[in-house]
């Protein structure tokens, strides 16, 4: 029976493949008529049939005065509009790998829809929107064709460009041009499917987010917002959450301006200079100056409310409207073993040219105890007291050879894991665990070594950041244009079979909220997450793992111990920053708290108020006063007034 059934399957996908692929097909929407096209998706040797709709446009083009802006929805199309081909929108591939060539006219998605509806049209799936990552400032979809995941996982994929660097997250830190504009074109996406969707065969009830380093943070983003409900019901953070970042409140311009010759002091100048400057010149002054990773989202107070440690604090509470979001959505996420390797870019840039993988990098002990450690741990905690850095070099020091040089390298790998990416995944799940109704929380750790991981040296430990991306995208073709894989013959068969898991894991978990069901997933069962449990699988050895407290003993620093000192740091700065503010410098502690944090142009504003209102107090004072003294002197006057007038009637009636 089972082989029938396999054979009957065979054939129908050999029938569809025979009458689908090539053809065009055509779907009416709201915005009008897209044409797309048939294909076949190839997978283990074997083919399925998918239909793609490529380079749609979202949003009107982003220049001129909407540069800088929200994206504006793209109005209807006035003839059938052809998405039979992609858009390359912010890089290009070379023999050398990818190249920065960020534009404006980026706003484009492409759509890929199972094969099986070109016989059954009336066939609904579960829709995943993937946003990918790259520090928001390279990457672009085109690499990340939905093809193999939608034939072979059953659901509809869409992924999307949004704007980067510059023109994605260029901010004054003002209301002039708040930034974030790369997350605002994100969201439109998701308001475009839910209006859309259904004519290609998705269910926009059932919507999951799905995302890798900085796209996962922009997820993770989208997830806190409250203005999303009802646009996305569940959501997948691969590597990356809001609290794996630390948005700068101020601006960012940097080199750019000066190099445009838009040298204003006011926002509103400089805003207007910049919009007429040309796009090419833009580029060239992004590439004359150094400012790879320097434009990326903000404090707007509004998509991204605050800062990192006000977030974190927030969301302890449980109760924020950002949790309450955040807790009715179903999240699946986790990290890889290394993934503190993306972080290890600036020491790796000076030898990034040799030949050789043996990059042999010396990280100072001085260096790391005195800048590297307190600069992170201020972003994430909000203190700089000694006694945290002290902690947090006890806990990353190998006390055994604690002068090793080339040892800390991977314990600055550790280092820098645990603060960014493992702390934060598991800090969210815990407070997702804790506030969810229905809402599942699934957590995962990637530890395979695929056969293509040649990109990290040796003597980093580990699997790399967006290592498992061929395995999830099923070694898509288009892929392989990017990234240096074998070709499809040489994909070892570890490789394959894990890639089949994770394409079943992923598209169960966006059909169900669940990576267990429907399909069934080789290995231990995935439990849910609870902060008692902590149950989680480890992606190991093409196996799934079933196992419990993540990183248990590194972890169990982070909430166990910083708690507590933390409570320490900040009881002390409560109850004696009034009375001992400059003891408290003086043994490490954090005596923020104790001075104002207005500007110094807002301080001087309230003062000069207060100022004034003492001079209207004591004016009032002294006419109250006066008022007085004149009422006591006419009282005393008509007292005297009084007298004298009963003496003389008195003398009067002795003289009579």
């Amino acid at each position: 029976m089972i082989s029938a059934i396999v054979i009957a399957n065979v054939l129908i996908s050999i029938l569809l493949i025979t009458i689908a692929t090539g053809k065009l097909h055509t779907v009416n929407t709201k915005i009008g008529e897209i044409i797309g096209f048939s294909d076949a998706a190839y997978f283990n040797g074997t083919q399925r049939p998918v239909l793609m709709y490529l380079g749609i446009p979202y949003a009107e083009v982003p220049t001129g005065e909407r540069r800088f802006q929200k994206p504006v929805p793209k109005s209807p199309f006035p003839s059938p509009y052809n998405a039979t081909f992609s858009r390359l929108a912010s890089s290009h591939p070379t023999s050398s790998g990818l190249i920065p060539e960020l534009l404006e006219d980026c706003l484009f998605l492409n759509i890929f829809v199972p094969g099986d509806r070109i016989i059954n049209t009336l066939a609904t799936y579960p829709v995943m929107i993937w946003i990918h990552g790259g520090s928001y400032a390279r990457d672009i979809t085109y690499m990340y064709s939905g093809d193999v995941i939608s034939a072979f996982g059953e659901v509809v994929v869409v992924t999307i460009n949004y704007r980067q660097g510059f023109f994605g997250f260029f901010s004054t830190g003002d209301e002039v041009a708040s930034g974030n504009y790369g997350l605002w074109d994100q969201r439109l996406t998701f308001t475009w499917v839910q209006d859309n969707i259904a004519d290609f065969g998705g269910d926009p009830n059932s919507v999951t987010l799905f995302g890798e380093s900085a796209g996962a943070v922009s997820v993770s983003f989208h997830s806190l917002y409250p203005g999303n409900t009802g646009l996305f019901h569940r959501i997948i953070l691969q590597s990356g959450t809001a609290l794996s970042h630390s948005p700068d409140v101020g601006s960012n311009i940097g080199h750019i301006g000066s190099y445009l010759g838009c040298n204003h002091t006011s926002s509103a100048d400089l805003v207007k200079c910049l919009r007429s400057a040309r796009e090419k010149d833009i580029l060239q002054a992004m590439q004359s100056s150094d400012v790879g990773t320097a434009f990326q989202p903000v404090v707007d107070g509004d998509i991204v409310k605050t800062t990192l440690p006000v977030l974190r604090r927030s969301l302890e509470g449980f109760k924020s409207d950002m949790a309450e979001h955040f807790g009715s959505l179903d999240i699946l996420t986790g990290y890889n073993s290394n993934d503190g390797g993306r972080y290890m870019n600036p020491f790796w840039k000076p030898v990034m040219d040799v030949d050789s993988n043996e990059f042999n990098i010396l990280i100072p002990r001085a260096d790391f105890e005195d800048n590297i450690i307190p600069q992170n741990v201020v972003l994430v905690f909000g203190s700089n007291s000694s006694l945290l850095k002290e902690e947090f070099i006890y806990h990353y020091t190998d006390w055994t050879d604690p002068d090793d040089d080339f040892k800390r390298r991977n314990i600055l790998n550790d280092f820098k894991s645990d603060l960014w990416l493992r702390y934060p995944i598991l800090f969210l799940s815990n407070v997702h665990s804790n506030i969810k109704a229905k809402a599942g929380t699934y957590v995962y750790e990637f530890m395979y070594q695929p056969s293509y991981n040649n990109i990290s040296p040796s003597w980093l430990n580990g699997t790399n950041t967006g290592i498992e991306l061929p395995l999830l995208f099923g070694f898509s073709n288009r892929m392989r244009q990017f990234i240096p894989l074998p070709e499809p013959e040489m994909i070892s068969h570890e490789d394959i079979y894990l890639s089949k898991i994770m394409i079943d894991m992923w598209t169960n978990f966006a059909k169900t909220g669940n990576p267990n069901t429907p399909r069934h997933v080789s290995g231990d069962v995935w439990k849910e997450y609870t902060p008692t449990t902590r149950d989680y699988v480890q992606l190991v050895n093409t196996q799934v793992v079933a196992k419990q407290n993540p990183m248990n003993q590194r972890m169990a620093f982070y909430f166990r111990i910083l708690p507590k000192a933390l409570d320490v740091i900040n009881a002390a700065t409560q109850n004696d920053c009034n009375k001992y503010p400059d003891f408290l410098s003086d043994v490490g502690l954090d005596s923020s708290p104790c001075k104002s944090t207005e500007p110094e142009y807002k301080r001087s504003e309230r003062f000069n108020m207060d100022i004034v209102a003492l001079e209207n107090i004591l004016i009032s004072l002294i006419v109250l006063s006066a008022t007085l003294l004149l009422c006591v002197m006419l009282s005393c006057s008509y007292i005297c007034l009084d007298n004298r007038r009963r003496i003389i009637r008195s003398s009067s009636k002795y003289i009579l």
